[in-house]
């Protein structure tokens, strides 16, 4: 699912500093989903369908001392799951969840933290994708085990 979500990522970030879009954080994730990742979609990969991807949804609450909120961009392993049931008890755990900010000079801090917490208590495969995106530049940290496994950015072509 990873070459999925970079190879988007990648497509994304050539058009984002070719048109030089001004745009922040909800635009770009939108565009990015709507626009880079849907056309991605194939039936024998991973992310085999639009309805594993989750926009502003939330995440099982495994961490007690952070709130539960809703994050950014969320990857089910099957489509059409949620992280609760009826009962409201746990029902399933995202394989990805990226976090996305705009226009700072380095990751959120708040965001990687929340990251590299959940990654070590998750009881499932799960990678965290922590990014910023500006107007040069987007980069970011891949998450797995509670640890940092990859910095990467991606730079605007002069």
């Amino acid at each position: 699912m990873s070459e999925q979500i970079f190879s988007a990522l990648d497509n994304f970030a050539q058009d984002f500093f070719k048109n030089k879009w001004i745009i922040r954080e909800r635009e770009a994730i939108s565009f990015f989903v709507f626009g880079y990742l849907l056309p991605e979609i194939k039936a024998e990969d991973e992310l085999h369908h639009p309805a594993q991807i989750g926009i502003e949804v939330q995440v099982p609450k495994l961490l007690v001392h952070y709130n539960t909120k809703n994050k950014d961009l969320i990857f089910w392993q099957k489509p059409f799951e949620v992280a609760y049931d009826r009962n409201n008890q746990t029902a399933n755990f995202p394989l990805v969840v990226m976090e996305w900010k705009d226009r700072l000079f380095s990751l959120d801090s708040k965001d990687k933290h929340w990251l590299m917490d959940y990654s070590r208590v998750v009881p499932s495969e799960f990678l965290g994708i922590c990014l910023t995106i500006n107007e040069d530049k987007i980069f970011g940290e891949n998450i797995a085990k509670g640890e940092v496994i990859r910095s990467w950015e991606i730079c605007k072509k002069n």
